[in-house]
């Protein structure tokens, strides 16, 4: 019993470096990660039970911290605008940008939200 237990514990030592390093993301989102969980967090809806459910909150919130770390810095929203608001503007920004996939996804948000939401002189 105590070499089965050893074993197991081995094994598990060995596989658990692997997997974790290669689920690690990359500290920093791109466009096309952007992109992908937007369109899955409008899908999402249809189906609460989808894989993509994490993948389209997390883009949801990622954009929702930009619009709120910025916001009167980079970019001015308008009293009262909601975050569903603020998400369909970087999407329909992200669908007309034919290289977004290779920009970060921060500098995409930025580029939305300011084009959406210019600060008046």
């Amino acid at each position: 019993m105590r070499v089965i237990a050893a074993a197991a514990v081995a094994l598990l030592l060995t596989l658990v470096p692997l997997v974790a390093e290669a689920q690690v993301p990359s500290p920093f989102m791109d466009g096309e990660e952007l992109l992908e969980g937007l369109e899955a967090w409008e899908s999402s809806w249809r189906s609460l039970l989808s894989d993509r459910t994490l993948d389209s909150a997390v883009a949801f919130g990622f954009v929702a911290g930009v619009a709120d770390a910025l916001d009167e810095e980079a970019f001015c929203l308008p009293r009262g605008v909601t975050r569903t608001r603020i998400k369909d503007v970087v999407l329909q920004y992200l669908r007309e940008q034919p290289d977004a996939g290779d920009r970060r996804a921060s500098r995409l948000t930025i580029d939305a939200l300011q084009a959406a939401f210019p600060c008046k002189p």
